[in-house]
C-alpha cells in the first residue's frame, strides 16, 4: 500500500477548525482546548475552541448576550467538557430590542465527566428446532381447545388468572411453560379434561 493510498482524508480535514453557527436549535459538545478572543469592530468577544469526540475542531464565537452570561456563570477552563445548547429565540423581546437567543451551558470538570454508557450486545436467541416448534404448537392448541370448555361466566376469571401468573394474552406468544401454567389454571377452575370435551371417538 502506498503512502497516498493509506492517507486518512477524514483525519486530515478534522484538523481544520469549523465554526458553530447557532441559527437553529442545536447542541455543541466538546472538550475546551483553547480560550481565544474574537474581534468584532471595537468589541472583543470570547471564543472557545473545542474538540469533539470524533476529533473535529470547532470554534464557538460567543457573541450572544445570554451565552456570555452562562459562560460567566460557569467560567470554564481548558480541559473542561462543555455542552452549549441553543434553545431558540425568546418568545418576547424587550421594547425596541430584538428577541434574545436562549442558551444553556453544562460544564464537566476533568475527572468528573459523565461516564459513557456501556454498549451491551443484544443476545441472539438460539434457533428453534422443528421438534421444539411442534411441541409448542401442540401445547398451545391443547390448552386453547380445553379453555373452550369453560362456562362463559368463568372466562373473565380465567383471563385474570393468566395475567396474574404471567401468561401472555396472545396464544402465539406463549411458550410450553406458559401453556403448562394455563393448564394448571384450568384445573383450578374445574374445567373438564380435554378428553372429556372431545369425546371418546375424537381422541386428541
Amino acid at each position: 500500500m502506498t503512502a497516498r493510498a493509506a492517507f486518512d482524508a477524514d483525519a486530515y480535514w478534522r484538523q481544520f477548525p469549523v465554526t458553530a453557527h447557532f441559527t437553529e436549535p442545536m447542541e455543541e459538545t466538546g472538550t475546551i482546548i483553547d480560550l481565544l478572543e474574537h474581534r468584532a469592530k471595537d468589541e472583543i468577544i470570547p471564543k472557545l475552541r473545542l474538540q469533539r469526540e470524533d476529533g473535529t475542531i470547532v470554534n464557538v464565537i460567543c457573541g450572544q448576550t445570554r451565552l456570555q452570561a452562562e459562560l460567566n456563570k460557569h467560567r470554564p477552563k481548558v480541559g473542561d467538557l462543555i455542552t452549549i445548547k441553543y434553545e431558540g429565540e425568546a418568545k418576547q423581546a424587550a421594547p425596541g430590542l430584538n428577541r434574545t437567543k436562549e442558551f444553556t451551558v453544562t460544564v464537566h470538570k476533568p475527572g468528573n465527566q459523565p461516564a459513557k454508557p456501556l454498549k451491551v450486545p443484544t443476545p441472539v436467541p438460539a434457533p428453534v428446532t422443528d421438534e421444539e416448534y411442534q411441541k409448542v404448537v401442540a401445547a398451545r392448541l391443547a390448552v386453547t381447545e380445553r379453555a373452550r370448555g369453560l362456562p362463559e361466566e368463568q372466562r373473565d376469571q380465567y383471563r385474570r388468572v393468566l395475567e396474574e401468573v404471567g401468561v401472555p394474552a396472545r396464544v402465539a406468544d406463549r411458550t410450553v411453560e406458559d401453556c403448562d401454567r394455563a393448564w394448571e389454571a384450568l384445573d383450578k377452575l374445574g374445567c373438564p379434561p380435554l378428553q372429556a370435551q372431545l369425546g371418546d371417538d375424537e381422541p386428541f
